[in-house]
């Protein structure tokens, strides 16, 4: 009796879980492109070109409102180091890989 009623928990507990993966199969696909879009937004802010820009930018409103070059200098490597660290948070990411469902019916025939 014991053992019936485990089985019966695991199957339910299983079957709970299949329901869990399922929900999360069906969302991933759908919030891709909103992954997609903030990280080439992030990529883009990272490129060589408008980092230098923007490190420019930020280094001159600082000296524009008063602050000493020095600290503005100080504080624009740090504005750089914090953009460049988001880089290596990303490339530390495992990779995800969505299948097509049409892939996914072309792998199950």
């Amino acid at each position: 009796m014991k053992v019936m009623a485990e089985n019966e928990e695991k199957k339910s507990e299983a079957e709970e879980l299949r329901e869990v993966l399922g929900v999360i199969k069906d969302f991933i696909p759908e919030i891709m492109p909103q992954i997609k879009e903030l990280i080439d937004m992030i990529m883009d802010a990272l490129s060589g070109e408008k980092l230098g820009k923007d490190a420019a930018s930020f280094y001159k409103s600082l000296v524009e409102t008063g602050v000493d070059e020095k600290t503005a200098a100080d504080l624009t490597k740090q504005f750089i180091e914090g953009k460049l660290s988001l880089l290596s948070n990303i490339k530390s990411l495992p990779a995800i890989r969505i299948e097509k469902d049409e892939d996914i019916e072309k792998r199950e025939k």
